[in-house]
């Protein structure tokens, strides 16, 4: 129990400057993009605009667009809910150690890991994407497997606030390459990542302009 409250401590203090830096920016944010799925429905709308203000969702495809001094247009993606992972570890990695880290290491040094991969595993879009390829390979559709990490996730961990793209929704947005309805393997290639309406990630020709957190 001393080590899970560890834990959280460490993950509610690499949570809360990311959601109190979501409002630095003045004015809302726009996000453009080729297509964005509808987890609930099962509808993969195209040309899509959201609007951002104050880390939640204020609008999808309005019929007026405000303007905005925060316009991105991330061209041929597929807008997705960020991903909720309803189990993982975040003290330490699978190696050699991992059966004597029990006994040898502190929870001190466990809540010290779990800021780092805990940062690593929301610049990857929290969920492991491999186990969405794996779900298909069982025969569950690729629409069932990403309803598993968004609006599902949102349901068992009794969060309505987020799960799903839709107005009034916490900002929480990542944009994959191609159609993941046709390729669950392109979750793995996450290419753009909001959090809270704050970008923690942004791969423009292969180089992610936020790998320093900015």
């Amino acid at each position: 129990m001393t080590r899970f409250v560890s834990v959280l401590a460490a993950c509610l203090v690499l949570a809360v400057p990311v959601s109190a830096q979501s409002s630095d920016m003045e004015g809302p944010t726009i996000i453009r993009a080729a297509r964005m799925l509808d987890v609930a429905s099962g509808q993969m709308l195209e040309d899509v605009v959201i609007v951002v203000e104050d880390g939640v969702i204020s609008a999808v495809n309005p019929s007026s667009v405000p303007e905005s001094m925060h316009d991105m247009d991330l061209g041929d993606v597929t807008l997705l809910p960020g991903f909720i992972d309803a189990h993982t570890h975040l003290t330490g990695q699978i190696g050699a150690g991992t059966f004597t880290e029990a006994v040898t290491v502190t929870e001190a040094f466990g809540a010290f890991n779990a800021v780092k991969y805990g940062a690593i595993t929301l610049r990857a879009g929290c969920e492991n994407a491999g186990e969405f390829e794996i779900y298909v390979q069982l025969g569950m559709s690729e629409l069932e497997a990403l309803r598993t990490a968004t609006i599902y996730a949102a349901d068992l961990l009794d969060t309505p606030d987020r799960g799903a793209l839709k107005a009034g929704m916490l900002a929480d947005i990542i944009a994959v390459p191609g159609n993941p309805l046709d390729d669950i393997t392109v979750t793995k290639d996450v290419r753009f990542v909001m959090l809270g309406g704050r970008v923690v990630k942004h791969v423009i020709d292969g180089r992610d302009m936020h790998s320093g957190g900015h």
